[in-house]
């Protein structure tokens, strides 16, 4: 399984005289590459808070992966919904060791070095 270096970010709680309205997102991946390319998100109807992410009391996770291996990247969502947090993290983290290519090419080569060094395929 190749290993991604990402970095999980939350949207900064909403302020000012329209909070109440205003939707806070779930927490996205992003590289730690220069260009910050995005890796994936959690999408959920629930806006996020930290004590519904910690209870679980929230609509089920959606996981939508950013797939560097088309230009312009495209987003697209795995199949199935999570419960937890910890559950759609981890599920991210999964797709995206086992399929490699959908990272920045960057990132591409130093994953295919980890899995095969001494690949004759070269």
């Amino acid at each position: 399984m190749a290993k991604a270096n990402y970095k999980w970010k939350v949207e900064d709680a909403p302020t000012g005289p329209n909070k109440s309205i205003q939707f806070r997102g779930w927490p996205s991946a992003i590289y730690k590459n220069q260009q910050q390319d995005f890796c994936g998100g959690i999408q959920c109807k629930d806006d996020y808070t930290p004590f519904r992410a910690r209870t679980g009391q929230h609509a089920p996770l959606r996981v939508r992966i950013c797939d560097h291996s088309v230009q312009p990247f495209k987003w697209r969502t795995l199949e199935g919904e999570h419960g937890t947090l910890d559950q759609a993290k981890a599920a991210l983290a999964a797709f995206i060791g086992n399929h490699p290519a959908v990272m920045p090419l960057e990132f591409l080569q130093s994953a295919l070095d980890a899995v095969s060094p001494e690949s004759p395929c070269r």
